[in-house]
C-alpha cells in the first residue's frame, strides 16, 4: 500500500467522507424519529394588529 503517497491519503479521505455520508443517510431512514411535543397551533393573520379575513382564492393576486 502506498501510504507515503499524498494521493493515497486524498482518496482515502474522500472515501471516508462518502462512507460517513451514506451511513448518515441510512441512519435517518432506518432509525425512528423522535416525536414532537404538543401540536402546532394555527395563528390569526393580522395587519397592523387587526385580524384579516382569509380569501378563498377567488380573487386575483394583489387585489
Amino acid at each position: 500500500m502506498p501510504t507515503h503517497d499524498w494521493q493515497f491519503w486524498v482518496v482515502t479521505a474522500i472515501a471516508l467522507i462518502a462512507v460517513l455520508w451514506i451511513a448518515r443517510s441510512l441512519a435517518r431512514v432506518m432509525l425512528p424519529r423522535r416525536k414532537r411535543r404538543g401540536a402546532s397551533k394555527r395563528t390569526t393573520l393580522t395587519v397592523g394588529g387587526k385580524p384579516v379575513e382569509r380569501s378563498r382564492g377567488g380573487g386575483r393576486p394583489g387585489a
